[in-house]
């Protein structure tokens, strides 16, 4: 049995350590920790190097078992990235590159873009399915995006087998109040999830759905959850 810990002192020593951390501003961070030991993150932080450093300031402090980081980093701002100087598809592919290369969690080397009468087309490869969702809403955030095909393949760093996988998830949405983790069934195949029964509300699904989406080794999820009013 896992020994419970004292929210209020972990959670005020990770704000703590977030006040002290100059990427991060904890204003902007709401900081849960459950009884066992794990933490959920949620707010803004302005980028993905600010993302990593306030997980970091979670799994830092005594009695932490697991982060859950559902911090969101801002889409660029537009007017940032435009240029007159190349018109037509010439244009829209240097303006979705350099939104691209504006995420500091994209590898730019690993995904060719191509453009052709507004329809961009993404192929290469990512390390996880929450950076290939990334992308598609970085480039569908660009004005002149008609339509995106998406073709980057999933390749994780770390094989962990499609039982931890689930396990993983699984312990996600048994420490999340919103979800009765009983009431869902997760299946996973050779890193594809997906998600089977119901679910309170809409918040409730997309968290389910976010906890699958950032657990490591996952290469694409289908949300099949089904809303059941009360």
């Amino acid at each position: 049995m896992t020994a419970k810990v004292d929210v209020k002192i972990i959670v005020n020593h990770i704000l703590d350590r977030m006040n002290e951390d100059p990427l991060v501003d904890a204003a902007m961070v709401k900081v849960d920790v459950t009884p066992r030991g794990t933490v959920t993150l949620r707010g803004s932080v302005p980028t993905y190097r600010a993302r990593r450093a306030a997980e970091e300031d979670s799994w830092a402090v005594e009695g932490v078992k697991r982060v859950h980081d559902f911090l969101v980093v801002p889409m660029p701002d537009p007017a940032a990235f435009m240029d007159a100087r190349f018109p037509g598809d010439e244009g829209l592919l240097a303006t979705v590159n350099q939104y691209l290369r504006g995420q500091d969690i994209l590898n730019p080397l690993t995904i060719d873009v191509a453009v052709e009468d507004g329809v961009v087309t993404l192929r290469g490869s990512v390390n996880a399915f929450w950076k290939r969702r990334r992308a598609e809403e970085v480039v569908l955030g660009v004005d002149g995006v008609e339509i995106l095909n998406t073709y980057l393949t999933v390749v994780p760093t770390v094989d962990l087998g499609d039982e931890v996988i689930a396990e993983r998830i699984i312990d996600g949405m048994q420490e999340n109040s919103l979800i009765e983790a009983q009431a869902v069934d997760v299946k996973v195949n050779r890193g594809l999830v997906t998600l089977q029964g119901t679910v309170s509300g809409h918040l409730a699904k997309r968290e389910a759905f976010e906890i699958a989406l950032y657990t490591e080794g996952v290469i694409d999820v289908r949300d099949e959850l089904i809303i059941q009013r009360a």
